[in-house]
């Protein structure tokens, strides 16, 4: 055989395994996540979320409740100046109630609007069930988030939505995210921070703030499970 053939058999090789080394990182690295945060064992058990607390927004303070029925339904409460107003999205539609821009009755939210909320029908990251429902991780480097040093995922689902979580390095907990958006008809990334986490009596851990930049931030001062039973609560008031 010739020399220059065995070189280039041994990178082939080396590449190979490289590949294959860095698909086992990340999901050693999914999994430590997934423990960190409780397990998917009490994730399993979780079928509601309801979190309350204050969201800042250009300097202004407004009272926020989110509440999700996993799958089901999705409602978030603003009181603003005084003022409440809210959203509800389900697996068939999506309305909105915001006096604070003079609407006086409920109205439909767009499609567009509607299938990007719908994403959040589920409380969970994408780790979470990134095996069972066989999304694409790769383990795109590792950078410093806020001075610490954190894994970076490539996470693409089913629809080959593109989705880059940073896990920290020492506590395996979500610390940033980075998701694309659509604005005004131009694609923009939204990144998220995440601090402050905090394990729930039920064995989960969730963040208590979130950061996203010029969207402004929540900081959430009650975080209940399980009290939503059913779809009743997603209502649409006449």
């Amino acid at each position: 055989m010739k020399k220059t053939t065995k070189v280039l058999l041994a990178g082939l090789f080396s590449l190979a395994t490289a590949a294959t080394a860095t698909a086992q990182d990340a999901k050693e690295i999914v999994k430590k996540h997934n423990d960190a945060i409780g397990g998917t064992a009490n994730w399993s058990k979780i079928t509601s979320m309801k979190k309350e607390g204050k969201a800042n927004m250009n300097g202004s303070e407004i009272d926020m409740v989110i509440a999700v029925l996993k799958g089901k339904g999705l409602k978030q409460d603003l009181v603003i100046g005084g003022v409440s107003n809210y959203f509800i999205i389900t697996p068939t539609g999506g309305w909105s109630f915001m006096p604070i821009q003079g609407q006086t009755k409920p109205q439909q939210m767009p499609q567009e609007q509607i299938k990007e909320a719908a994403e959040h029908l589920d409380f969970q990251d994408k780790l979470m069930e990134a095996d069972a429902k066989k999304y694409a991780i790769e383990l795109a480097g590792k950078e410093d988030i806020d001075g610490k040093p954190a894994f970076k995922l490539k996470v693409t689902d089913a629809e080959k939505g593109e989705h880059i979580y940073f896990i920290d390095a020492a506590t395996w907990y979500l610390v940033r995210s980075v998701e694309k958006a659509d604005a005004m008809g131009q694609t923009m990334e939204v990144v998220s921070n995440f601090s402050n986490h905090t394990k729930l009596p039920e064995g989960i851990v969730v963040p208590m703030k979130e950061e996203a930049g010029m969207s402004g931030s929540l900081t959430l001062s009650k975080v209940e499970v399980n009290t939503i039973k059913d779809e009743s609560y997603f209502k649409v008031p006449q």
